[in-house]
């Protein structure tokens, strides 16, 4: 008999196979961040409140904390947006914690973050590594 483990997705009762949420997650992270073209991207005035992100304004968004399971990542420095003025993406300047690593200012894709507008912070699942592979943001 074969074993199977099912998980629970929001929406619809849909089943995957473990071997694919694997394979899912192990991703590299680059490629998420190389679909993002930074050369397209340019930092929106935290002055605009015509353009949010999940009800939050630009000035809301910069300088919250990202945190990942309540280890202090960096701080959101600016808010990104693409050629129609839709956020997609926040630099944060990434803390290391490794040795040999500097901090450095990283392009994180927006939907890598959950905000919490209570404790002005946001979000990740990130791993050290994978925020040392993101795109570097020069301004």
């Amino acid at each position: 008999m074969q074993h199977r483990e099912f998980f629970r997705l929001s929406g619809p009762r849909r089943h995957r196979s473990p071997l694919l949420a694997a394979a899912a997650a192990a991703l590299p992270l680059a490629a998420l961040g190389q679909a993002l073209d930074v050369s397209t991207l340019r930092e929106i005035d935290d002055d605009r409140t015509d353009v949010t992100h999940e009800n939050l304004t630009i000035e809301q968004i910069e300088d919250m904390n990202v945190v990942r399971e309540d280890t202090l990542v960096g701080e959101i420095e600016e808010v990104l947006v693409d050629s129609s003025d839709r956020i997609v993406a926040v630099v944060v300047d990434a803390a290391s914690r490794s040795p040999g690593r500097r901090d450095r200012e990283v392009v994180v894709p927006i939907e890598r973050l959950e905000f919490d507008r209570d404790s002005r912070q946001a979000r990740t699942t990130l791993t050290e590594d994978e925020i040392a592979a993101l795109p570097a943001w020069n301004d």
